[in-house]
């Protein structure tokens, strides 16, 4: 059986950050997660909740990653085994952002069978505007009008 795994991530421009899952099996949410950080960046958020979602599963596991961050799903869909083999750098050798959560990503995606999917923000899809609307509120901000 087959999971869905929806992230979201944000960060304030006074740099508080959220990140937000949702798990679901058989269209029925079945596990979240949800935080906040200081002094963090709206890409980093993108990534942690990722990264929380893909802790949170057992070995193993089969499912899509949908997220509305498209540098996520260009990260592991491909960049992150490219740097893998060129020790963690862009060409040039120059450093990449984030390189610490890309890492713990890569090798943790390797334990599952997981297709990575890019859906556009704020454009109805109802699990990923949950999780937008998670995130908002972890910041204490009022979920934006086009959230469910």
């Amino acid at each position: 059986m087959q999971l869905q795994i929806y992230t979201d991530g944000s960060c304030t421009p006074q740099k508080k950050g959220s990140w937000a899952f949702l798990i679901l099996q058989e269209n029925q949410l079945i596990q979240q997660g949800v935080g906040t950080a200081s002094n963090t960046t709206c890409v980093r958020m993108e990534f942690f909740a990722a990264l929380q979602a893909l802790k949170s599963l057992s070995r193993g596991t089969c499912g899509q990653v949908k997220t509305d961050s498209k540098i996520l799903v260009d990260t592991m869909n491909g960049l992150a085994d490219q740097w893998s083999q060129q020790n963690w750098l862009k060409s040039r050798a120059r450093p990449i952002p984030d390189v610490d959560l890309i890492k713990e990503l890569h090798q943790l995606n390797s334990d599952h069978h997981l297709t990575w999917h890019w859906i556009r923000a704020h454009a109805g899809h109802e699990w990923n505007e949950k999780c937008d609307a998670l995130c908002r509120e972890a910041v204490g901000l009022k979920p934006s009008p086009d959230s469910v």
